[in-house]
């Protein structure tokens, strides 16, 4: 008779998508004199071995395995289908209770929200929205509301896809099963499969949402993690996320995404993923950007990363990764803190070359001795918008240098300066602002800016009262 029911358990109950994963739901917990607290079950899946760290969820708290028994025989390792007595040191007896589960560290997390897949037994009443039910979920048993999604109720012998809000912390595995049991009376109405184990709140209306996951409820994993990197189209997704998600070994996970990567429907950076057809989609939207923003802003040689980023609501990483490969494939070009079209040069009408060639005139008559932005726009009665756009080509061009945003000083004139601050300090070793500002013969207006902006490129360092060259 035994070995009939253990043939009967392979061809009925298949292992759980998360088989690689250590999970036993608590159903005793003791105290053992000169042990300290044991804790008794059923394990569900993987395996665990003396002095393996285990995580208590929804506790948790981390404890590493001191001794394992099964059927009173001490042992090094139990299994998926043992039953199993784990002594637990540091974890004090009244800290834990039944419902509690023992898992692989990281991988479970605790939560009071599950989306679930629920079938009614035929002769099982309406389950209406909102209504509270008893759910016995590994070894506990739960209260909570039934939040359907799509539909006002369910009919007996339906199915349909819910949320459900638990009272209390509850821990489950992807596509784990449970019973669900009337609030009154106290009976078994169906069961279900947990779909996502730390969602989002999902409304009533996303009938659209309902539908995807009920066709995804037999589906192999494959097809969840396309689903997942589908809902997570603005950024990259971690392999350590994904076996969180799908509670999965990290190795497991990158077993499962082989075949994807392989016939290209995903693509990967390090151990970040995101389908291809999405990072093909977001560069046509980068490089229509960048056509429009060239197309209103013909002066300006660049758009900002962050500009591009808010734009399409892109996580950092992946506008990062995206802009990178793309100047890689010689569609964008990079320019300071921006990015640019490769094909794409800023263009000057005939009197916005007539401005360039006023500002130029103007800062080399000045030298050392330039106005402010300011000043230099109402000189020459132009925008500031436009006057900043010109100063930024010349940035670019390496014609000027702008110290503290403010003063626009030609290229030579700072070469000129930076060369007779060098030669006076390399033969009086340091120097106060007013001597070397007489160096330069500027008043302290000028002086101050330029020796702050000579510390920032190490040429000098700023000592108390003193500069000093920097030593290399």
């Amino acid at each position: 008779m035994k070995n009939y029911i253990l043939q009967l358990s392979k061809n009925f109950a298949p292992e759980p998508p998360w088989h690689d994963v250590f999970c036993l739901p608590i159903d005793r917990v003791f105290s053992v004199k000169g042990y300290g607290t044991v804790v008794t079950g059923s394990v569900i899946s993987g395996s665990a071995q003396v002095g393996d760290e285990i995580e208590i969820v929804p506790l948790g708290r981390r404890a590493i395995v001191r001794r394992l028994e099964t059927h009173n025989q001490v042992v090094s390792q139990v299994s998926i289908g043992q039953r199993a007595a784990i002594n637990l040191p540091g974890i004090e007896r009244q800290d834990l209770r039944r419902g509690y589960t023992l898992a692989t560290p990281g991988i479970l997390p605790a939560t009071r929200l599950l989306t679930v897949s629920i079938t009614l037994l035929p002769e099982a009443r309406p389950l209406e929205y909102n209504d509270p039910v008893h759910i016995h979920l590994g070894t506990g048993e739960y209260l909570a509301h039934v939040r359907w999604i799509g539909r006002n109720a369910l009919k007996g012998g339906e199915i349909g896809i819910a949320q459900l809000i638990f009272d209390e912390l509850v821990a489950a595995g992807f596509r784990e099963r449970f019973i669900i049991r009337a609030y009154s009376p106290k009976q078994t109405i169906g069961g279900g499969q947990v779909l996502e184990n730390n969602p989002r709140v999902v409304r009533k209306k996303e009938a659209a949402y309902a539908g995807r996951l009920l066709e995804l409820s037999q589906a192999p994993l494959t097809d969840w993690l396309v689903f997942y990197l589908e809902k997570n189209a603005q950024r990259l997704v971690s392999a350590t996320e994904l076996a969180r998600q799908f509670t999965c070994t990290v190795p497991n996970i990158h077993r499962e995404l082989m075949p994807l990567l392989k016939s290209q429907v995903i693509v990967a950076w390090q151990e970040n993923y995101q389908l291809t057809s999405r990072i093909e989609q977001l560069t046509l939207q980068i490089e229509d950007l960048l056509t429009t923003w060239h197309a209103q802003n013909p002066l300006l040689p660049a758009i900002e990363k962050a500009k591009i980023l808010k734009a399409l609501s892109l996580e950092p990483q992946l506008g990062h990764l995206l802009l990178e490969q793309m100047i890689q494939q010689r569609r964008l070009k990079s320019i300071a803190d921006g990015y640019a079209l490769s094909n794409f040069s800023p263009r000057l009408n005939a009197a916005q070359q007539n401005l360039m060639q006023q500002i130029e005139t103007t800062l080399q008559a000045a030298d050392l001795q330039p106005p402010t932005i300011s000043e230099l726009a109402t000189a020459l009665k132009i925008n500031s918008d436009l006057l900043q756009a010109l100063l930024n080509l010349l940035v670019l061009q390496g014609k000027i240098i702008i110290v503290e945003k403010m003063f626009p000083f030609t290229t030579p004139a700072v070469a000129r300066a930076q060369a007779a601050i060098t030669r006076f300090l390399k033969n009086k070793s340091q120097a106060t602002v007013s001597e070397l500002k007489a160096v330069l013969g500027v008043s302290r207006k000028y002086a101050v800016p330029l020796l702050n902006y000579f510390d920032q490129i190490g040429l000098t360092r700023r000592s108390g009262d003193w500069r000093l060259l920097k030593e290399v």
